[in-house]
């Protein structure tokens, strides 16, 4: 049995009479442990391709690469911009298909350029920053 079954399994005895040994918490906190577990061993086996792909094709074609694909999100947000009625669906769907793209292709800029950490640090630091500036916002202006 390896880990994401133990911690279900835990999470199921928790939940279920007779044992009434539930902490408050404890299975929610079990469930969303195994769910944090596999999504990380997705996210092992995604790295795995995106190095090969910065290693098969090479650096500077994914640079490259991540270039279009910011540039096809931006012209897709400028098409949904535009969009009426029934194109906003298809827009919405052409939005998600880039920001995937973005997204695969920012993974790889993290790991070509080895700065996992430093992007999470950095985006730690923004996030508060604009909690700041939102709180500052919202006490000169009122809450919304």
């Amino acid at each position: 049995m390896n880990i994401v079954e133990r911690l279900k399994a835990y999470a199921k005895t928790y939940r279920e009479p007779p044992t009434g040994r539930e902490v408050e918490g404890t299975v929610e906190l079990l469930e969303e442990a195994a769910e944090h577990i596999e999504m990380l061993g997705g996210k092992e086996e995604r790295d795995i391709v995106f190095r090969r792909c910065i290693c098969d094709y090479g650096t500077q074609p994914q640079v490259d690469m991540m270039i279009e694909e910011m540039s096809e999100l931006t012209k897709a947000l400028l098409k949904w911009r535009r969009a009426k009625g029934a194109e906003l669906t298809a827009a919405r769907d052409c939005i998600v298909d880039e920001l995937a793209g973005v997204r695969i292709m920012a993974r790889q800029m993290e790991i070509l350029f080895q700065a996992e950490d430093e992007v999470e640090r950095r985006i730690d630091f923004k996030v508060q920053r604009q909690s700041k500036r939102l709180e500052e916002w919202e006490a000169k202006n009122g809450r919304n």
